[in-house]
């Protein structure tokens, strides 16, 4: 995307993550900026689900997620926070990772995933509001020790100069998340791997529907037909849902969808 065409609707984007405060391109506003974003605009892939075509124009993200109240996945939700820092002045780049397959005990493919790092006063953060359990802070990829979200605790390791992979820790065991490279790509690097995590069976997106959001101290999530409520580490809830009814309501009273 050249950067001079990136033009959006920015009152009303944060008027949709509720955030009033100031807008400057530096640390702070960063961090309330992306903790906003992630408290009010769940993780989802209900349209892959429905078969509507996830598009990976800015315009088109713009009217589905801040719109229409909707969420949505890594490209959708990254490109769109990335189009915000833009427009309020950050020195930020989309760049490409791999998801870690627990089952495979491998890495998935270049652009499996979309990440952002923002550059601000010599120091680069690995900022991430599209993958389930990220960081909901900035991540500092010039330090190698652990770094808290006050939620989780995390840890960046470099495998050579420009590759590394994130981790977080539980029961103090480093559980890999992704591995990511720090060169700069254009959103259109990354369309096919969007249609292939629409279409294939080997997506885990077109397995069941998922919908998720971090809460004060926990997470509440949608998975196929199962709502679970998290607290400090416990489900706190979790049952079956009954109706499609049902599951709607839920979208409206835990999604912030209208």
């Amino acid at each position: 995307m050249d950067r001079k065409e990136n033009n959006i609707d920015r009152l009303t984007y944060l008027k949709r993550i509720c955030y009033e405060g100031e807008l400057l391109p530096n640390y702070d506003v960063l961090c309330k900026l992306q903790h906003s974003h992630m408290f009010h605009i769940p993780f989802e892939n209900l349209d892959v689900h429905s078969k509507t075509e996830i598009s990976l124009n800015l315009k088109n993200i713009f009217e589905k997620v801040i719109h229409r109240h909707r969420g949505g996945f890594c490209y959708e939700l990254n490109y769109l926070f990335y189009s915000l820092l833009i427009e309020i002045g950050f020195d930020v780049k989309l760049i490409s990772a791999s998801v870690y397959d627990h089952h495979s005990k491998k890495n998935g493919p270049e652009y499996d995933h979309l990440a952002m790092l923002v550059q601000i006063d010599r120091k680069t953060y690995l900022v991430d509001v599209g993958f389930g359990e990220s960081s909901i802070l900035p991540l500092d990829i010039g330090i190698p020790s652990i770094q808290s979200d006050t939620r989780f605790e995390y840890i960046i390791e470099h495998l050579d100069f420009d590759s590394m992979i994130l981790s977080v820790l539980h029961e103090g065991q480093k559980v890999p998340m992704y591995l990511f490279s720090v060169p700069e790509h254009a959103i259109e690097d990354f369309a096919s791997m969007c249609v292939f995590h629409q279409t294939s069976d080997e997506s885990p997106f077109t397995k069941r529907k998922l919908i998720t959001l971090p809460i004060d101290h926990g997470r509440v999530s949608i998975k196929g037909d199962k709502l679970k409520v998290t607290s400090n580490g416990q489900v706190i809830s979790e049952r079956v849902i009954e109706s499609s009814e049902e599951y709607d309501k839920l979208l409206q009273q835990y999604f912030y969808f209208k």
